[in-house]
């Protein structure tokens, strides 16, 4: 039996996103122009996710229940009754409880909260990506969101200078309100483009018995740098990709490597 690589994709099957973005600066593309902190600091940080676009990493002030952030716009348009998709990326130490979070209001104006969803997960101790598809209360005008970390001044495990990382927040509405369906996007599209590198990535080299050059050379428990550049540029020639590794923040013999993909220049 050929051994499988251990990675995830987590985005593969779900409701589909239809609508436009709901926030204006969720990936930090602008730094963190509209973004709000609490009990924290935050700062631009490229160190844990080894690619070219900082994450923000946030560092607890207080000894509070929790501490977090949350992208802008604050408030956004939110329907009572329409189904939402929203996803991140969260990196925190492993065992430490998560949440992302979005906030209902009924008012335009974000004063009048009438209720939410807060949806815990577990840190891995690397780069989590969560989904999270939800429903607004009817009534629903407006909301905001974000992600933060749980502890407090009973809980032994919180201590001021903890810290995780958050990036690539997005909120969009959805469609298929009724059950799950595949997600799909707009072929030639970065997203397209990005999703059959990855299928490159995932398969392991000489599984495909009619085409056992397809493929990666699985790296666990090997040395040296690795080679997702070369078999994803060959078999997804619209692509540019970038690999960069970094150690752990956590632990010491663990190595991550992040690829970025983008569309090839005909430059």
């Amino acid at each position: 039996m050929t051994d499988v690589p251990h990675f995830s994709y987590p985005f593969r099957f779900g409701p589909r996103a239809v609508g436009g973005e709901l926030l204006s600066n969720g990936d930090l593309s602008i730094g963190l122009d509209g973004w709000t902190l609490t009990r924290c600091t935050g700062e631009l940080d490229d160190t844990v996710y080894g690619d070219a676009a900082p994450g923000l990493k946030l560092t607890r002030t207080v000894l509070q229940p929790h501490f977090g952030a949350n992208a802008p716009p604050w408030p956004f348009p939110l329907v009572g009754g329409q189904q939402y998709v929203a996803r991140a990326r969260v990196r925190t130490a492993a065992g430490a409880p998560m949440f992302l979070y979005v906030d209902y209001y009924s008012d335009d104006a974000g004063a009048n909260w009438i209720g939410g969803f807060d949806h815990k997960f577990i840190g891995s101790g690397g780069m989590d990506a969560i989904e999270v598809t939800f429903t607004p209360d009817p009534g629903t005008k407006v909301g905001d969101y974000g992600a933060y970390q749980e502890g407090s001044t009973v809980d032994p495990s919180a201590a001021i200078g903890d810290v995780f990382w958050m990036d690539d927040l997005s909120l969009r509405p959805a469609t298929g309100s009724a059950g799950r369906a595949a997600a799909v996007v707009e072929q030639d599209t970065l997203d397209e483009i990005a999703d059959c590198v990855l299928a490159v990535l995932l398969c392991p080299l000489g599984f495909r018995v009619e085409l056992p050059t397809f493929g990666f050379q699985d790296p666990t428990f090997t040395t040296g740098p690795v080679d997702a550049k070369t078999p994803a540029e060959l078999w997804e020639p619209r692509a540019t990709v970038l690999v960069r590794e970094h150690q752990d923040v956590f632990d010491e013999l663990v190595r991550r490597a992040t690829t970025t993909v983008r569309v090839r220049s005909e430059n």
